[in-house]
């Protein structure tokens, strides 16, 4: 280990080149967040069909028996109450596709941008 705490490998490495490395995570994390960006929002299909199931089974329960929790549009309501509901709920959860494409891209990125800093490709 040198006396940064690093390993003895890198000792090798120019002042330029840990400089340009050390900007590696903030600019692949940017690219990362860009390209996975349709990923974050949205939750699966099924989060919104199950959404929309419970809801309205739910809502129509509750305007049968007579709860206040009824729309105001009575039994009929429910759907469209259900349909904002569950676009709502569903929407702010990531799509099972984020956490990989977070990672997936944010390592290719950090792999070319360590070797482009050391002069590689």
């Amino acid at each position: 280990m040198s006396s940064m705490g690093k390993p003895a490998a890198a000792e090798g490495i120019s002042c330029r080149e840990r400089h340009c490395i050390s900007e590696c995570p903030s600019k692949c994390q940017a690219q990362a967040d860009g390209d996975c960006a349709g990923y974050k929002h949205g939750g699966s299909h099924n989060c919104f069909v199950m959404c929309q199931y419970f809801c309205k089974n739910s809502c129509e329960s509750d305007c049968k028996s007579g709860s206040p929790r009824c729309p105001s549009g009575g039994a009929e309501a429910c759907d469209p109450t259900c349909r904002t509901t569950c676009d709502n709920h569903c929407y702010d959860q990531e799509a099972p596709e984020y956490r990989p494409c977070l990672s997936g891209v944010f390592q290719g990125c950090k792999d070319g941008c360590e070797a482009d800093c050391k002069g590689g490709n």
